[in-house]
């Protein structure tokens, strides 16, 4: 505010805001000096605040000595407890992060060089190591994906605003990650599968982990007309990163009209897109489905066991969704009901999950997810896919499921293999956004959602029932921010067979209400 008004008031407030800070804090005392990454994000912002009003009278020699000394204290705090081992996840580039804009930026520091250069390596080490070639996260959680990929941007762009260029693969790595993002956007919102805590970096005008800002930069850093289409538009933390003359770069881009949406594997990450259609807000279907693995190093720890999971929108908006996550550590029932199987758009054994949770964040037997076949075509295509997580029972059972998307208006088509030799309890689950509304329609299901629907067409042989905002047991919520949950429907079809079992599931959409008939 004060860096877009000049307006002094702003520029005072932001000193006693640290001052206030400053004097409740003291130095490793209490829940701010607990986490590293915390320090860090807190160094990334204070930096950033003090650059904006650097010109503004108010920094005086007795809040910049107590500021340097914090800085000084909390680089120190976090450079000797960098995470490690498993451990080492999006934290350790959190960290990395902050210390590297800190260091870049208070140069004159004790040790700020030596500093800067470490956090430069783990950065440039971390970026590899935790992405896919692909450009999709190991964590296989798209919030993540999202919380990194700012972490990496606002680094990167910090560092060479101030003479500390990273590497040019570190810069290749972080367009793949964009370039991840950006296609996984084609169909309407981005599939929430993994865990996510509404954690951002810098908020400058749009909330942190917004994916339009990063297309919207990543336009410009890498001359992407395709970004800038699939964008909102110009966004304001654009402008703050990139500086004056963003807008007149962004303006240069020639957006091309929307084209086609086309079918995709990333089979590093383990997902596969199968699309119909043109990219837009009203036209097309996106299908996500999930081959891959659970999570990130031993623990996975903001994987879900959603293997063979699907995530399906329809002219822009979501149909079949990932519930979300709600909570980490306040509620154990909703974080264990929301990492769990029948939670996920997949099929159940016996009431088990795929892979077994031993904790919060903690994961022992792990379903093992593969990709058996793979054929993209104009207006969809064909993948296949299993994985053995239930290979673990007495009476092994092995799930593969086929998804297709064909024809024009667009069809979806599961089928489900269950293979068995004794008697098990089946249960397949389709999870929906919360403003789809379903009633039931002579061989199924009609899903209105929006303007539009679809008609779900299911196997007789099941028992089908709908759940919405049940509590005991959980079923039939979606959460889209951490603690917040709406009501949703859940459809479940349940059956116990001693003999191998084939479930089909057709699912046609409609571009417009649903007929009368219905």
């Amino acid at each position: 505010a004060y860096r877009a008004t000049g307006d002094v008031r702003y520029a005072a407030e932001v000193i006693a805001q640290m001052t206030s800070w400053l004097d409740q804090c003291p130095v490793g005392c209490g829940m701010n000096w607990r986490s590293p990454l915390e320090l860090a994000i807190r160094l990334i912002n204070w930096t950033w605040a003090i650059d904006l009003i650097r010109d503004s009278g108010c920094l005086t020699p007795v809040f910049s000595r107590r500021l340097l000394e914090a800085v000084h204290l909390q680089i120190w705090d976090v450079s000797r407890k960098f995470s490690r081992g498993s451990s080492a996840n999006n934290h350790v580039i959190g960290e990395a992060a902050g210390v590297f804009v800190a260091a870049c930026y208070f140069n004159r520091l004790a040790r700020a060089s030596e500093w800067r250069d470490a956090s430069a390596r783990i950065l440039c080490r971390e970026i590899e190591r935790q992405t896919h070639d692909d450009g999709g996260t190991k964590e296989q959680a798209m919030a993540y994906h999202l919380f990194v990929l700012q972490l990496h941007l606002v680094a990167g762009l910090s560092g060479r605003a101030l003479g500390c260029d990273l590497p040019a693969p570190f810069w290749r790595r972080l367009e793949l990650m964009t370039d991840f993002a950006a296609r996984m956007s084609e169909g309407g919102p981005l599939p929430a599968y993994g865990d996510a805590d509404d954690g951002y970096v810098l908020n400058l005008g749009r909330d942190g982990g917004d994916l339009a800002g990063s297309l919207s930069t990543g336009a410009i850093l890498w001359d992407r007309v395709d970004f800038k289409t699939l964008g909102r538009g110009f966004e304001e933390p654009t402008r703050w990163l990139l500086g004056a003359g963003a807008p007149d770069r962004f303006a240069a881009l020639t957006a091309s009209p929307r084209r086609p949406m086309a079918s995709a594997a990333f089979e590093d990450s383990g997902y596969f897109l199968l699309q119909s259609g043109t990219a837009g807000p009203s036209s097309g279907v996106s299908v996500v489905v999930d081959c891959g693995p659970l999570g990130f190093t031993s623990i996975a720890a903001h994987g879900h066991a959603d293997a063979l999971s699907v995530h399906v929108r329809a002219f822009g908006c979501e149909v079949f969704v990932d519930p979300g996550t709600y909570d980490y550590f306040t509620f154990p029932e909703w974080r264990e009901y929301l990492r769990s199987t029948r939670a996920h758009n997949t099929v159940t054994v016996d009431g088990r999950d795929q892979s077994e949770q031993l904790g919060l964040f903690l994961w022992g037997a792990r379903a093992a997810a593969r990709c058996l076949a793979w054929e993209p075509l104009p207006d969809g295509g064909r993948v296949t896919g299993e994985h053995d997580g239930y290979r673990r029972l007495a009476d092994p059972v092995t799930h593969r499921r086929t998804v297709s998307l064909t024809g024009e208006p667009p069809v979806l088509r599961l089928r489900d293999d269950i293979e068995m030799g004794a008697a098990h309890d089946i249960e397949l689950f389709f999870h929906l956004a919360p403003d789809c509304q379903v009633a039931p329609a002579t061989d199924g299901w009609t899903i209105q959602f929006g303007a539009h629907a679809a008609r779900l067409r299911l196997d007789a042989r099941l028992d089908w029932t709908v759940a919405r905002g049940q509590e005991r047991p959980i079923a039939g919520w979606v959460s889209r921010g951490y603690h917040d949950r709406q009501p949703a429907p859940t459809i479940r079809g349940a059956c116990r067979t001693d003999q191998s079992l084939v479930v089909e599931t057709t699912v046609e959409f409609i571009a417009g209400p649903a007929p009368a008939s219905a």
